[in-house]
């Protein structure tokens, strides 16, 4: 029985490895070498002394397009090119691999909006949207404040001066409280103490993960999510403790929904996220009633595909499903945004002063309320700040065709050719460097590679807008929850 199970590793190694080692139609482009055959040049890319050292030094020595080595010798093409980001992140050719949509499954839950792919993910994204329109933005404004000055008034601020205060645990609370009261309509005391804690705890990375993590990518990406899918549920540490948090994050948003509904069957206006996503208007409750956590309405789905004029509202199961996603990944990569933008700041007071300026002078002498689509400057430097630390510097998908990828400038391969168009096979992996595409001076100016913070590019027409890539100001943020 043991020869056996090791005869069979052995053919599935080597099934592997012949995979990762069959011809690529990109192994004629130029490219890095690689320093390991086992993890390529994925190590150099993940843990670099500062961001980009590699990666920004590559593209200017290879160009917008390049071949990478990742693990066990496999070609992976590493794309910053404009056209070629726009084909890929518009076409539904282009997904997400098994593994991560399988690592999305097991942090967030199947029904997450990082889990869902094709077109249930675009339908509970268009959903969603409700919620993140402008209109509704501005209505989170008063909620906005109010937390900005409590943060302001914070004891953990005393020492603000010493060269060892630390923002960002601040910074971490200060979004998480902003996330309860607009999406959960309630503080943050109020959440169950044992989910925050688990959150919040599970945000913080393990230490050297970042070769494990490629490991897991690479060998995970070639597997069907059936096979990986189940994995959740082994006896190891790492799934206990997602396991647990999954019961947690489920029980705490029924009961945020269950409680929304017994408010508004008492008359209650609600308007917060969840109130907004779900079924909870006075209409829908008389159709269906919410059951406890385990009996997750069932129907509801056959309803809303019944082309009814309820189709444009989210059912509570999946309302439930995002409570995790909310308060981790809005969390963390808010409060990281603001850590970077607050950091440039400081290092420029005359821009301080010149913020400051435009702020008061929108307040005016009654401090009445700001239209803050209408500070030029304060756009700009958030504009600046996301373009320099994007959230996703690097963002992974896979073609699931045979296709040709278009590109906005030639690019020179390994013999010399000019090359306009790139062929792909079926299962090739991409990175869409969206760091790199962020410092193309062709775009953002001269100085774009030169980790220059420079908000003013954004007021005296530097920036080159062109063809839209991302969902603001033309950068290509917060697409780890855009899949096609």
């Amino acid at each position: 029985m043991i020869s056996i199970l090791v005869f069979a590793a052995v053919l599935a190694g080597l099934g592997l490895l012949a995979h990762f080692r069959r011809k690529r139609p990109i192994g004629h482009l130029a490219g890095p070498s690689s320093p390991s055959w086992i993890f390529g040049n994925l190590l150099q890319l993940a843990d670099a002394p500062q961001h980009g050292d590699y990666e920004f030094a590559w593209r200017k020595r290879f160009g917008d397009v390049y071949r990478i080595k990742g693990c066990f010798g496999e070609d992976r093409l590493l794309v910053a090119d404009p056209a070629a980001l726009q084909f890929i992140l518009n076409n539904p050719i282009f997904a997400f691999s098994p593994a991560y949509r399988t690592l999305m499954s097991w942090v967030f839950g199947p029904r997450s909006i990082g889990a869902l792919q094709g077109a249930p993910h675009k339908e509970l994204k268009s959903k969603m949207n409700i919620g993140f329109t402008a209109a509704a933005v501005r209505q989170y404004q008063s909620t906005f404040e109010h937390i900005a000055r409590r943060a302001s008034l914070s004891d953990r601020l005393e020492n603000i001066d010493t060269p060892s205060t630390d923002l960002v645990p601040l910074l971490s609370d200060t979004t998480l409280n902003a996330i309860t009261e607009v999406v959960f309509g309630c503080s943050t005391e109020q959440l169950d103490a044992d989910f925050v804690r688990s959150s919040t705890q599970i945000l913080v990375p393990p230490p050297n993960q970042y070769a494990a993590q490629s490991l897991f990518s690479a060998i995970a990406s070639r597997l069907p999510t059936r096979v990986l899918q189940p994995a959740i549920h082994l006896p190891t540490g790492i799934f206990k403790i997602l396991r647990a948090q999954r019961r947690l994050a489920d029980r705490e948003g029924w009961r945020l929904v269950n409680e929304k509904v017994e408010a508004i069957k008492h008359g209650m206006e609600l308007d917060d996220l969840y109130s907004r996503f779900g079924k909870l208007s006075r209409h829908n409750l008389q159709k269906r009633t919410l059951k406890s956590e385990g009996n997750q309405v069932n129907g509801d789905r056959n309803s809303e595909q019944k082309g009814s004029s309820e189709a444009k509202f989210v059912n509570a199961a999946d309302v439930v499903a995002q409570t995790w996603v909310f308060t981790t990944a809005g969390q963390a990569t808010t409060a990281i945004t603001l850590c970077f933008g607050l950091i440039e700041l400081a290092k420029n007071p005359q821009l301080q002063t010149d913020l400051r300026q435009e702020i008061h002078a929108a307040r005016g002498m009654n401090h009445r309320t700001i239209a803050y689509e209408s500070l030029a400057l304060l756009n700009a430097l958030i504009k600046e700040t996301l373009r320099m630390y994007p959230p996703e510097p690097i963002a992974g998908r896979v073609a699931g065709e045979d296709v040709d990828i278009p590109l906005s400038q030639p690019i020179t391969s390994t013999t010399g050719d000019k090359v306009m168009h790139i062929p792909i096979r079926k299962g090739q992996i991409l990175s869409v460097a969206i760091a790199s595409y962020q410092r193309l001076e062709s775009r953002w100016g001269e100085d774009a590679l030169a980790h220059k913070f420079r908000p003013s590019r954004w007021l005296d027409g530097t920036v080159h807008q062109g063809e839209a890539i991302g969902p603001y100001a033309n950068l290509g943020v917060s697409l780890c929850l855009t899949a096609p």
